[in-house]
């Protein structure tokens, strides 16, 4: 997507560029994630102490994870310090995501309800 977005906007401009970004440029696909739990009154006064009013202000947890096809045209650079993984296949580790991680959260959320329980460490 990212690709037809940046040649759509470079052909009409420079048809010359357009072509150079599709031979010399890659625009690897990549999946991320990381928890989001629900926001509290200890988030909010955080927010509030640096004098955010965001009604839609949230945290995340440490757990990270970001894996990106391994499809560059320079080679990788060094994220892979900061804990990206480089993947052949993108799709199937989204594939594997969407069905046993979401799936999973789901299944918890909906039990969770059910019993009256707030948090899934509960």
């Amino acid at each position: 997507m990212s690709q037809s977005t940046v040649l759509s906007l470079a052909r009409p401009r420079e048809p010359n560029l357009s072509i150079w970004i599709d031979a010399s440029c890659s625009f690897p696909d990549f999946v991320a994630d990381f928890k989001v739990p629900a926001t509290g009154l200890a988030e909010n006064s955080r927010a509030l102490a640096f004098i955010i009013d965001d009604a839609a202000f949230g945290t995340n947890e440490d757990s990270r994870q970001w894996i990106i096809e391994d499809e560059l045209c320079a080679g990788p650079p060094n994220w892979d310090e900061a804990g990206a993984t480089f993947n052949d296949s993108v799709h199937d580790c989204e594939t594997m995501k969407i069905r046993f991680l979401n799936a999973g959260h789901g299944a918890l959320a909906s039990t969770g309800g059910t019993l009256s329980v707030g948090t899934s460490a509960e």
